[in-house]
């Protein structure tokens, strides 16, 4: 890509150049509004006018409207009692409000967990008659212990990585 050249870096004649070529477009573009009677702008006209583009106006009936059903909101969220008097038809039945987020019982948990592990037993291909013990995880603060047979074999499978890896490079 070939670097851009800064304005400043032109040679003078070429900059002289294109200012004239630039009075000289502008000129006929003065010319050319002339014959056609423009008034000398430069941005087309819209061909379609008609009310769209315009500020919009309401009725004051559809503002009173407007107005009166807001409030009705603003009271129903509130916990107001009594809406106002003049939005009494166009009020929306209040909804109560929430109350912070819900919780389960533990025997409602214990229940969908139940249900769950029946799922995953099923789609293991395990009976599911007996259900699963209620924890499967380890105590917390017990460590699990690997014996020393697999911890060789471990460390074998690592140095056959690790020669492996040093004899690509």
């Amino acid at each position: 890509m070939p670097k851009s050249i800064s304005f400043w870096e032109h040679p003078i004649d070429k900059i002289e150049e294109a200012l004239s070529i630039r009075k000289q477009i502008s000129a006929l573009q003065a010319k050319l509004s002339g014959m056609f009677g423009s008034d000398g702008d430069d941005e087309p006209k819209s061909p379609v006018k008609g009310k769209r583009g315009g500020k919009r106006t309401m009725s004051a009936a559809t503002i009173a409207k407007m107005r009166a059903s807001q409030q009705a909101r603003w009271a129903a969220k509130k916990g107001a009692s009594k809406a106002p008097a003049t939005s009494a038809k166009i009020a929306a039945p209040a909804k109560p409000a929430k109350k912070g987020r819900r919780t389960m019982s533990p025997e409602a948990r214990e229940r969908i967990a139940a249900a769950q592990r029946a799922r995953w037993a099923k789609s293991k291909g395990e009976a599911t008659s007996t259900p699963a013990p209620a924890t499967t995880k380890p105590a917390k603060g017990k460590k699990r212990n690997i014996s020393p047979e697999a911890r060789a074999k471990m460390a074998a499978a690592a140095k056959k990585r690790w020669a492996a890896v040093k004899a690509g490079k």
